[in-house]
């Protein structure tokens, strides 16, 4: 079903991608590796030009971060995310 849900978010408006995300956020991963794989489908979102969508997928990999297994793929995530959050603050 999160298979499903992932390619269907590339079918669906901001609107929709930001109720995905949001479901996935209530979901848990069965292992590190799956939610790794969650998060690196997730993390193009980070650059959407909708600031929900962004945030949705920034709330998404802090919660997904929980689950990762290594501290070089945590350290990643995190800078993945830091520029969206300096982006946003400095609206």
């Amino acid at each position: 079903m999160v298979q499903k849900l992932l390619t269907a978010m590339n079918d669906c408006n901001e609107w929709g991608v930001v109720y995905i995300l949001d479901t996935l956020s209530g979901y848990i991963p069965r292992s590190s590796n799956e939610a790794e794989s969650i998060m690196e489908r997730v993390s193009s979102k980070l650059a959407h030009t909708n600031s929900a969508v962004a945030l949705s997928a920034i709330r998404l990999i802090l919660k997904y971060m929980d689950y990762l297994s290594h501290p070089d793929s945590i350290r990643a995530y995190n800078n993945k995310i830091s520029a969206p959050l300096i982006t946003m603050i400095s609206r």
